[in-house]
């Protein structure tokens, strides 16, 4: 599974292999060129 912004087509985090059979669920890691910072939803 990989997620992105459908505007520029790029995937920013990616889960597989073992981690998808662990928490098939999750959205998994970032790549290593992203950086990303979870915020609530006041920011």
């Amino acid at each position: 599974n990989g997620y992105g912004l459908t505007e520029t087509s790029s995937v920013t985090t990616y889960n597989g292999g073992e981690d998808y059979v662990r928490k098939p669920d999750s959205c998994g890691v970032p790549v290593p060129v992203c950086d990303l910072k979870v915020v609530d939803p006041k920011g």
